[in-house]
């Protein structure tokens, strides 16, 4: 191409800066030209100048071959849109090629990379590198690679059976443990696996078999007790009709024998005499006729306002006594004789020894979800050691034979119906004398096994 004719066309296309090839003088070279041009709108003077104006560098090509030759695995060519190389480690410096030819030329040559120069050097449009290798040295690549990833293979599979050694082991012993304990499970030997779980799918496994072991043995220690506890409660039944029985001094003639006074007494206008030999026909009934072991908080209220009223007849003014019970607690069921006893022993002790008036104040009313029943009186009380020493004569904790037997009863049945979930305590009153607390569920598990023991 002329070089008058390409610097025309080069700005029309308004390029500053570009590069020019080809063979010159029939050699070929590679040149970087800048248009000076653009600089006569800054010089007045030379702005109708008819010059134009053109900065050319011609690359070394020797040089530029020499660098190229420092490549020892191949070859590496430079070329332009048309394929004319122009850089080569194969070429000298008059020297150019096609470069489809220079493959041939240089047998088991493979290109492995090939770009374009204008990402990096804009003016070089369309120029690109390519680098070729030996194929030769590819295969001996290939077969040192090969060897390496037969060694990781190996090795791998070395590494992989020992893995799968492991986990087999584990499971299998995990799992012959596992059924041992099973099989112990028939026998109902329920015995917890003191092994390391793991924490796989055979690991929940044997954490929930562990869990299920104990919450079965705690299921069947829980089925002992309370069969052991029905028992208790029919032999207290058997007990108390025993001992009913043998209170009992032909009771027909006895009852007669009060109805007999009580006319009498009616017939003679002592009124009060006779409403409390009623009263203590009432009382006398409920004794002996044990029936059910559990009555409504009402009835047992009734039985203590019949109880207070005799003492009233006895007592006269030096007695008052005072009843608050919940309405909404009346019909919940207790332990027959789980109050009376308790009034009963304020009275003795507490009311007959003192010299001024005596109170018994009783409560039952609900707290969240336990009952709470308080008796309480003005007698003497006793001392804080005292208390703590009779506290722990009545749970057995002590061998004081001397504390009261009502008492011990009470606290006896109350244990037997509700086993732990109760509180019986003994404070001092305020109003001088001593007050008893006791906390019993609102709802009760036992009910039908005292039905079936009543049955």
């Amino acid at each position: 191409m002329n070089i008058r004719s390409f610097f025309q066309k080069r700005e029309k296309k308004h390029n500053n800066l570009y590069v020019l090839s080809g063979l010159e003088n029939e050699r070929p070279y590679v040149s970087i030209v800048l248009n000076l041009n653009f600089y006569e709108q800054y010089v007045p003077k030379y702005q109708n100048s008819t010059f134009k104006k053109f900065l050319r560098i011609d690359l070394n090509r020797v040089y530029l071959n020499s660098i190229l030759s420092t490549f020892k695995d191949g070859h590496i060519f430079i070329a332009d849109e048309k394929d004319t190389v122009y850089f080569s480690d194969l070429l000298y410096y008059n020297q150019i090629g096609r470069l489809s030819d220079l493959l041939k030329e240089e047998k088991n040559q493979t290109i492995v990379f090939e770009k374009l120069l204008s990402t990096e050097i804009p003016y070089f449009e369309n120029w690109r590198y390519i680098v070729t290798t030996n194929n030769s040295g590819i295969s001996k690549r290939l077969f040192e690679h090969q060897r390496n990833y037969l060694a990781i293979v190996v090795l791998c599979f070395v590494l992989a059976f020992f893995a799968l050694f492991l986990i087999v082991n584990s499971v299998v012993s995990r799992l012959s443990v596992l059924a041992r304990h099973i099989k112990k499970a028939r026998k109902q030997q329920f015995e917890s696996i003191n092994i390391e779980a793991g924490k796989d799918e055979i690991g929940q496994v044997i954490e929930e078999f562990n869990i299920m072991a104990q919450k079965i043995k705690e299921l069947l220690e829980k089925e002992i007790k309370y069969e052991l506890r029905q028992k208790e409660l029919a032999l207290e039944k058997k007990q108390a009709e025993i001992n009913a029985l043998q209170s009992q001094i032909n009771p027909h003639f006895l009852f007669n024998t009060l109805e007999t006074i009580r006319m009498r007494s009616m017939l003679k206008k002592e009124f009060e005499t006779a409403n409390a030999i009623k009263l203590l026909a009432k009382l006398l009934k409920r004794s002996i006729r044990w029936e059910n072991d559990l009555i409504t908080i009402e009835e047992e209220v009734s039985a203590i306002y019949d109880y207070l009223e005799i003492q009233k007849y006895r007592f006269g003014e030096k007695l008052k006594f005072e009843i608050d019970v919940e309405e909404g607690v009346k019909s919940i069921k207790i332990p027959k004789m789980t109050i009376q006893p308790l009034v009963e022993n304020a009275c003795v002790h507490g009311i007959e020894n003192s010299k001024g008036e005596g109170r018994i104040v009783v409560k039952v009313f609900k707290e969240g979800d336990m009952i709470v029943i308080t008796i309480e009186d003005n007698g003497k009380g006793l001392e804080d050691d005292r208390i703590t020493e009779l506290l722990r004569s009545i749970k057995g904790l002590s061998s004081d034979k001397a504390s009261s037997v009502g008492l011990k009863n009470v606290f006896r049945r109350l244990e037997l119906f509700y086993g732990k979930n109760f509180s019986f305590d003994i404070l001092r009153g305020q109003l001088g004398g001593l007050k008893v607390v006791i906390k019993i569920p609102n709802k009760r598990d036992f009910e039908d096994a005292v039905q079936s023991v009543d049955s």
